[in-house]
């Protein structure tokens, strides 16, 4: 009985002074700061491993204590590794430990593909990968030489900016549109169709237009009794973009559909200020062999001077040849050969 009595009182004077003090393995000198200090050089310690059925389960471990650290084997449910119960015993929320941050967050490392990758794999509408809150800026990228902030996508939508009442995008620097469906090129304008779908096209205005100043001839436009229209014989061609105006016919034919302006000045000479003549000067179209005057500029018992005027928009039809034609209805009567006395201008204003 007094043996008994002296090993009971010898166990419970050991448990008062472990209880006191940290518990070691493998080492006679535990750390004060822990209640239990492993040492081991060339072994670890094995948690236990256990398939999680969701972050809230509650029913694979009964009541789990706040705290309570396993080794989660259930790729389902999550990442594999190490989770800790973050809530308490009745509504527990497992965590994977090392997913929450201090924060402001900042880390360095250089790497060939991505730092930080985070993918979600689901199909859901609103299924956001990465998604940034703030009230002056919810997502910023820089770079010295490269991309600031990429996106792409193979069937949907690279990058989308979205503003009720501000700018949807604002860009301060250069602009480049290419790629797919695109075929940028020098001169082209971007334009958009009925779907707001912008695009590179060749521009209408502009890119047809002519002009040839003087008379060619010595200025001869007599016919018999100078009562038959004459074609008239510009002299210098200035420009011919588009090449649609022929020289040596002195015909613009109209390349495409669409709003046209011609411009036509020519100035009629004689010495004789007896000799009255009633001067004319039409710009005509010719369509498929039909002829319509398109404007008309006539006067009646001019002596010496006169200057005939023409310009009008017009709407043609592609292959419609446009000229200039006059008489002065007097034998005798020339044209003004200078440049500055005589010019026929054309330009198409808007392709239909």
């Amino acid at each position: 009985m007094m043996k008994s009595t002296v090993t009971i009182i010898i166990i419970l004077l050991l448990w008062q002074q472990s209880n006191a003090q940290s518990v070691g393995i493998n080492t006679n000198s535990p750390d004060a700061s822990a209640v239990l200090d492993i040492n081991g050089g060339n072994k670890g310690i094995l948690l236990p491993k256990v398939s999680l059925e969701s972050i809230t389960d509650k029913t694979t471990i009964p009541n789990p204590a706040n705290t309570l650290l396993l080794y989660n084997t259930n790729t389902q449910m999550g990442a594999e590794g190490f989770y800790y119960n973050s809530g308490d015993k009745n509504n527990p929320l497992w965590r994977l430990v090392g997913t929450r941050l201090n924060l402001p967050f900042s880390q360095s490392g250089s790497s060939g593909g991505a730092l930080f990758f985070i993918e979600n794999s689901s199909n859901e509408a609103n299924a956001i990968g990465i998604s940034g809150l703030s009230e002056k800026i919810g997502v910023r990228g820089s770079s010295e030489t490269g991309t600031g902030v990429s996106g792409n996508s193979t069937n949907g939508v690279g990058v989308q900016a979205t503003s009720a009442n501000g700018l949807a995008l604002n860009v301060n620097g250069k602009l480049k549109i290419s790629g797919n469906g695109q075929a940028p090129g020098q001169g082209k304008l971007l334009t958009s169709d009925a779907n707001g779908n912008a695009s590179w096209q060749t521009p209408a205005v502009n890119l047809i237009a002519f002009s040839e100043i003087g008379i060619n001839g010595g200025g001869n436009i007599n016919s018999t009794k100078g009562l038959t229209l004459v074609k008239v014989n510009f002299g210098t061609l200035q420009y011919n973009l588009g090449g649609a105006y022929d020289v040596a016919s002195n015909n613009f034919t109209a390349p495409v559909n669409g709003i046209y302006h011609f411009d036509a000045m020519v100035e009629w000479v004689h010495s004789d200020p007896d000799l009255l003549y009633q001067p004319s000067l039409k710009l005509i179209r010719s369509r498929n062999g039909d002829e319509t005057v398109l404007a008309f500029d006539f006067e009646s018992f001019v002596s010496l001077h006169h200057t005939s005027i023409l310009t009008i928009d017009c709407q043609l039809e592609q292959g419609d040849i446009v000229f200039v034609a006059g008489m002065s209805a007097t034998n005798g009567i020339e044209l003004e050969t200078s440049a500055s006395a005589a010019h026929f201008n054309g330009r198409l204003l808007q392709k239909l």
